[in-house]
């Protein structure tokens, strides 16, 4: 009981708003960087290097599924040695996941200089493949200590790498030197020297041994891939609604659709951050307490999201409109439908967060790729049709009617489960 209300203490609160003004300088540090390629550098460049943020972006989700989740799982019922162990491990996966990755990305950028793919991409490719083993090191630095409850530490080490890769960024573009290589080499650049620098730091942390990695691997494995399959439904679920759109109506349609899920995503650092916050406290709680802690955590969690959500929502539901033809100009006026149902469709979407997570705690990811599953089947028989025939609206509401889905039975999965283990806790005693 004490440990699902854990929140409610200073300190904790304290961590709290720590890891939320941590995720507010990654989104602010992201945000800038593509504020400043996109108006230093030609319209081909900027897509050049969006092209290759999505690689990296996949790369990290591939990341956080197999080694960062299962960590934040399994590293609070561990101490001392046996942690150290355990971090070691992770390290020697994430260094064999960038070998393979350099490999992967070495045979990509050779096959693209033969001519095939976007004109100027193969020269991203390799850079990337220098590159991207130093992003991803800092990606995983920066899970470690949020998993860890270290929040200054990923305060430090993000406010670090954000200021230097903005500071360089700008002086290349003083300068006219910009390019989306170039903007790579900076960011590869300052991720590797921060990072290692942290992990010279903090080397006390890991313990390695090949042996228990392999162990460890195996364990990964059994709840990564589930949850690897959950990431690539839910992007499944989220990502096709602008190819649809362009496939019915053309690039125009994709265009609002992706100025109005812009002005929501101004929303990302609230939301990303109080997500490194609650899931690793959920893994703590039901590693300290018993099953019914963790469903009162849950619900406190699902709470304070959504009440901290929902004021940003009640101000989209009535400027949504204006503020995207103020944004991005009057072409895109008159879409104030569209905000009102993605601005609901955010409410449901937070909720999700805490029943989700749980069930990744309790190490029953498997269904939330089944429910994800039923998710899909219900764009694939509504939400083609809603698109096909209302455009932008309809997808809203196809993605409305998707995420409450998936909220719905979520919820009733995760009941049932606590209700099953609590009898089974009361029969044990």
């Amino acid at each position: 009981m004490q440990a699902g209300w854990g929140l409610l203490s200073g300190a904790v609160l304290g961590k709290g708003v720590v890891a939320l003004a941590d995720q507010g300088v990654v989104s602010a540090a992201n945000f800038l960087t593509g504020l400043i390629i996109s108006r230093s550098c030609s319209k081909e460049q900027f897509g050049l290097y969006m092209l290759g943020l999505t690689v990296i972006m996949s790369i990290m989700h591939v990341q956080n599924s197999l080694i960062s989740t299962p960590y934040i799982i399994y590293s609070p019922h561990l101490q001392g040695v046996e942690l150290n162990r355990y971090t070691g491990s992770t390290l020697l996966h994430h260094l064999a996941l960038s070998l393979l990755i350099i490999i992967i990305l070495a045979i990509t950028g050779t096959v693209l200089s033969l001519g095939f793919g976007p004109s100027g991409l193969a020269p991203v490719f390799k850079t990337l493949m220098f590159v991207t083993s130093f992003i991803l090191l800092w990606d995983y630095a920066r899970r470690i200590s949020l998993a860890t409850l270290k929040m200054k530490n990923a305060l430090l080490l993000d406010s670090c790498v954000s200021v230097l890769q903005v500071g360089v960024l700008l002086i290349l573009a003083e300068l006219g030197y910009l390019s989306a290589v170039r903007a790579y080499w900076v960011v590869g650049t300052v991720c590797g020297v921060v990072t290692l620098s942290w992990l010279l730091l903090n080397r006390k942390i890991f313990k390695l041994s090949l042996k228990q990695a392999i162990n460890d691997l195996l364990q990964n494995l059994s709840t990564g891939l589930w949850i690897f399959g959950s990431g690539l439904l839910w992007i499944a679920n989220n990502y096709l609604y602008p190819w649809l759109l362009a496939a019915f109506h053309g690039a125009a349609s994709t265009a609002v659709w992706a100025v109005c899920q812009g002005v929501v995503g101004l929303c990302n650092p609230l939301f990303l951050g109080l997500q490194n916050y609650f899931a690793p406290q959920m893994a703590h709680v039901y590693a300290k307490g018993k099953i019914d802690d963790l469903r009162r955590f849950a619900l406190h969690t699902a709470i304070t999201v959504g009440l901290t959500i929902l004021p940003f929502c009640l101000f989209l539901l009535v400027f949504g409109g204006p503020l995207v033809s103020g944004l991005y100009g009057n072409k895109y006026a008159g879409n104030g439908l569209i905000m009102s149902i993605l601005a609901v469709n955010l409410l449901i979407s937070s909720l999700a967060l805490a029943p989700s997570r749980a069930l990744f705690t309790i190490e029953r990811a498997d269904l939330d790729v089944r429910i994800g599953i039923v998710s899909l089947v219900l764009l694939f028989f509504c939400g083609i049709w809603l698109v096909k025939r209302f455009g932008p609206a309809g997808a809203a509401v196809g993605l409305l009617l998707s995420n409450s889905t998936y909220l719905i039975l979520l919820s009733v999965a995760f009941s049932r489960i606590v209700r099953s283990r609590y009898r089974c806790q009361k029969v044990d005693r």
